[in-house]
């Protein structure tokens, strides 16, 4: 029994090093600034091309809108998907300017939110630092809300196995706006963000993988050169991500 014990823990830890061996190596090939944290759920095991970036908190800029508007769902702030909201300017709803990634929409949804229910589900959900300022509609692009990428994973883990404080309808509008409808081997569940910080532009893409008997969750933070555009960059970062579980044999 303990020979069997030992042996498996040795093939345990020999597996995860070669997975760790193995992400480093295909994140490096890309030669660029950053990091990628993935999770296993099956097997749950992390897998970091670097560990300290993986912890390292910062602004979750769009990222935030998955929860922002499955905090306006569930408060009754907007009803549906497909209600308006205006502003100076402009007016969207919920499924276009998720889609479309439009920030006036979202600092409008803050304006009508009691920040009281903010500050009371970031807790809940345990996300990121839980920070909300008085005053100001966007502190996930400008702070004081911070999160890291295990912070991100963790938050998608439990969102998307629907083990957070909302209700099954909240749950199935806002994951359908994340589904990339081009993905057709697997289900692919995303969020992109830009976001400033630290004198630098940075690019969030987070999200899920998921086959038929597994999934695997994402974070990816990447530097964005200073002669990429924010199009441009953002196809970057979606293909390298893909391509390095692809490399790591997590997908097909």
């Amino acid at each position: 029994m303990i020979k069997s014990s030992i042996l498996y823990l040795f093939l345990f830890i020999s597996a995860f090093s070669y997975g760790q061996t193995n992400i480093k190596q295909a994140f490096k090939k890309h030669a660029l600034q950053g990091s990628i944290t993935i999770y296993n759920q099956n097997k749950r095991t992390w897998l970091y091309s670097d560990s300290l970036d993986a912890v390292r908190e910062m602004v979750p800029g769009s990222t935030f809108n998955i929860l922002n508007s499955s905090i306006g769902l569930e408060t009754g702030v907007i009803k549906t998907e497909k209600e308006m909201i205006t502003w100076t300017g402009g007016k969207s709803d919920l499924q276009m300017a998720f889609q479309s990634d439009l920030p006036p929409y979202f600092e409008s949804l803050a304006k009508k939110t009691d920040r009281k229910d903010y500050t009371e589900f970031l807790k809940a959900v345990n996300y990121g630092n839980h920070q909300v300022p008085g005053t100001g509609n966007d502190f996930w692009s400008k702070g004081p809300l911070k999160i890291s990428p295990v912070g991100q994973i963790n938050f998608l883990r439990f969102f998307l196995r629907e083990q957070l404080p909302f209700s099954p309808r909240t749950f199935r509008i806002v994951k359908e706006l994340m589904v990339d409808p081009k993905a057709s081997a697997y289900m692919l569940l995303q969020q992109l963000a830009a976001v400033t910080a630290e004198g630098k532009n940075y690019v969030w893409y987070i999200g899920a993988v998921k086959t038929k008997d597994n999934a695997f969750y994402f974070a990816t933070r990447l530097v964005r050169p200073v002669n990429k555009t924010k199009d441009s960059f953002d196809s970057t970062i979606k293909t390298m991500t893909l391509d390095i579980l692809k490399q790591i044999k997590l997908i097909n």
